[in-house]
This record gives structure tokens, sequence and C-alpha cells, in this order.
């Protein structure tokens, strides 16, 4: 979403680009925007990369704990053969907190905007479907993180489309929309996650 917002930001930007270096007018304002743009094309650019890091981690994290499940669940078959032996109060333990584990690596996917919170949810559907008997109650509260994340992604581009609004009904500079719509943008994030 981010990136179609460049988009179009550069395409509401070119007809005025184009008629200051065809009149030769106004050479500082056209600056200025080229600046802006140029930010906004790095800082896109950087937060992209960081999301795919982030999500390229967790499918790590979660590629780690379907090898525990496995390696559990090979333990469980052989301790069932041998009753009396009071190990599988412990292995339940075992799998309840490997479970939290995961809930908790789900959350962290509901925090990511967009298009990587989508990937992050194909990746757990992945995930599931290998582990699905054991997992079960993860599978639902990765539904719910998946649903909280679209929530949180509409409530951040609801409060830039509104602080750009504002912005510009008070006349403010396209660097001052920018930081206008990121202030909100951080705000709705800190709130979803405190």
């Amino acid at each position: 979403s981010k990136s179609k917002g460049f988009v179009t930001k550069f395409n509401s930007y070119y007809p005025t680009l184009k008629s200051f270096v065809d009149n030769k007018e106004d050479r500082e304002g056209f600056s200025d925007r080229l600046e802006v743009l140029q930010e906004m094309a790095m800082t896109n650019q950087e937060n992209a990369q960081r999301q795919i890091n982030e999500l390229t981690d967790l499918k790590l994290q979660l590629d780690k704990k379907l090898k525990d499940f496995d390696t559990n669940v090979a333990t469980a078959q052989g301790i069932l053969s041998t009753d009396g032996t009071g190990k599988i109060d412990q292995l339940k333990n075992e799998i309840l907190n490997t479970k939290k584990a995961i809930q908790n690596d789900l959350q962290q996917i509901a925090l990511i905007p967009g298009a990587l919170n989508e990937q992050g949810f194909a990746i757990f559907k992945e995930v599931y479907s290998l582990s699905k008997e054991i997992i079960e109650p993860a599978a639902q509260a990765g539904v719910a993180a998946y649903n909280t994340g679209k929530e949180i992604n509409n409530s951040i581009l609801e409060a830039e489309k509104k602080a750009a609004q504002e912005a510009t009904e008070q006349g403010k500079t396209a660097l001052e929309i920018e930081s206008a719509k990121k202030a909100a943008r951080e705000a709705i994030e800190k709130s979803k996650q405190g």
C-alpha cells in the first residue's frame, strides 16, 4: 500500500514537474518536489527491505518450531508405547509451550502491514497443513492475528488519509503532509502494539 501511495503521489506530481521543466521556471519548487519524491522512494525501499528481513526471520523461527514438533511427536510415540514412565505429562507440557510460542509468532505477523501480512499468513498456512492435528488451536489464533493485522493496516491507511487531508486543507507543504501522515501512522502502530 505504501508503494501504491508513492506511485499515486508521483503521478500527481508529474504534470507540475513537467511544466517546471518545460517552462524553465520555478527551479527551486521543482527541486523541492523532486527531493520529496527521492526521500519517499528511499524510505519505501528501506521499509520494504526491513519488513522482508523480519518476515524471513519469522519463517526461520516457524521452520524450527515445526522441526521441534516433529521431534516431539516421534518422542511421544515412543513414550506412549511404554506405559508407566510418567513422561507423557512432561511431553504434553512441551507441546503446550511450543503452541504458545507459535501463537506469539503469529501475533508478530499481525504487526506486519499490507502484502507482507498476507505472505506471513501464507507461511502459517503451510506450517499448519504439515502439523494440523497438533496445532489446531494455534490455527484459530492465526486467523484472529491475520484479521487483527488487516484491521491495524486499515486503521493506519485511514489515519494517514485523514492527516494528509487536514494538512492539505491547512496549506501545508508536501514534506509537512508526509510528516503528518508518518506521525498518524506511528501513533496507530504504537497504540495497537501497547
